[in-house]
């Protein structure tokens, strides 16, 4: 594979030398026209950028006969610098949260498994859908151990506990890797989305967006975007639909985080800051389309699915793609927006672990883990 040096690196060198990245991702991911949706919908200008098809092939997983897990989506975009820092410090166990169907659960084991690190999963139970059920099998599969809490206070304790049982093991080392790989650090690839974004602007490749919308869950992804956006001085307003409780997903969590990758970039590197100087980071939040629970399916979402593969060829699950796409059209159908142009980007592919056909088998797996994989024949 072609080395993909960060666009972040190329605009602020002296980063290179103090921010820790590897690639695991593949080339940068292109922006398509959304044509047919956009005329349905009344005349919009949208656009997707494909970060489903950022992706990497993550080595074998565990067990025999087992055939190789494909990684895929936007999170790898966090992993790069996230593990990168993990292998800085000799880690050896990666100990992380996500709910069972996790992109970023699956994605973080299997390319810790590919490292050498070994990865303790603290989940819990959520809506059964194919998608969720397929990315917990690919979970398994790379060996994930898993950590089964009823709830969030559970999920804090057990993360606790595993933590502590494994730093108290002589000769192991744990890193901690937030929900969603949301650190300040896992800001970063977020933020190298948005500058590779504006360098396609500018290299005529898409439009200049006024918008540019993404699901929020953990806020990085949306903190990110819109730091990036004003670091490449692009002008366009970075949009999250929440797909996640208020708890965890609000504005005060978004600024939050980009103001600590904020503060990390001035640290590494001070030009950031005059680059940056008298600029606040600018993103909305919109709280409608979140519907009855995380991972449940909502109407809105159902349409956008259907209408979004019909028209375009894209496929969307409705825990996050598609409750942002139906948040993206609502938006953009409000008066005075017809003119203005929107960015969808695209953050998971649907199936990326059909390849993964190895799990372990079922009476080997918790009771809780067996009724969710098994209720795909309910």
């Amino acid at each position: 594979m072609q080395r993909r040096e960060p666009h972040l690196f190329r605009q602020h060198p002296r980063l290179a030398e103090h921010v820790p990245w590897m690639l695991l991702g593949g080339r940068r991911t292109p922006i398509e026209p959304l044509a047919a949706l956009g005329r349905e919908a009344g005349g919009l200008r949208l656009y997707v950028k494909r970060d489903d098809s950022f992706a990497r092939d993550a080595g074998a997983p565990a067990g025999p006969g087992a055939t190789r897990a494909e990684v895929a989506g936007a999170k790898l975009r966090k992993l790069e610098f996230v593990l990168a820092d993990a292998v800085r410090r000799h880690s050896d166990v990666l100990v992380t949260i996500g709910a069972f169907g996790s992109n970023h659960l699956f994605a973080t084991a299997a390319c810790g498994r590919e490292l050498g690190m070994r990865t303790i999963g603290v989940t819990m139970p959520q809506p059964s859908q194919p998608h969720a059920r397929r990315n917990l099998r690919a979970s398994l599969a790379v060996g994930t151990e898993l950590s089964i809490a009823r709830g969030a206070p559970g999920v804090m304790a057990r993360t606790a506990w595993a933590l502590g049982r494994t730093a108290a093991t002589p000769g192991v080392h744990p890193y901690f890797v937030p929900p969603g790989g949301s650190s300040p650090l896992g800001v970063l690839g977020a933020v190298e989305a948005a500058l590779e974004i504006a360098a396609q602007v500018r290299a005529g490749e898409a439009p200049a967006p006024d918008y540019v919308f993404v699901p929020a869950g953990s806020c990085g992804l949306l903190a990110g975007l819109a730091l990036g956006l004003e670091l490449a001085g692009l002008g366009a307003l970075a949009v999250g639909v929440r797909v996640f409780p208020r708890y965890g997903c609000n504005e005060w969590t978004t600024r939050r985080l980009a103001g600590a990758a904020r503060a990390l970039l001035e640290r590494a590197d001070p030009g950031v800051g005059t680059t940056l100087a008298g600029r606040s980071v600018r993103f909305r939040m919109l709280h409608d389309f979140f519907g009855a629970g995380y991972g449940r399916a909502t109407e809105a979402g159902r349409r956008a699915i259907e209408t979004v593969s019909r028209l375009e060829g894209l496929a969307l699950e409705p825990t996050y793609g598609a409750k942002a796409l139906a948040g993206m059209l609502a938006f953009m159908r409000a008066p005075g927006r017809s003119r203005e142009t929107a960015l969808f980007v695209h953050t998971c592919r649907v199936a990326p672990n059909e390849r993964v056909v190895d799990a372990p088998a079922l009476g080997s797996v918790p009771r809780r883990v067996r009724a969710f994989l098994e209720s795909e024949e309910a």
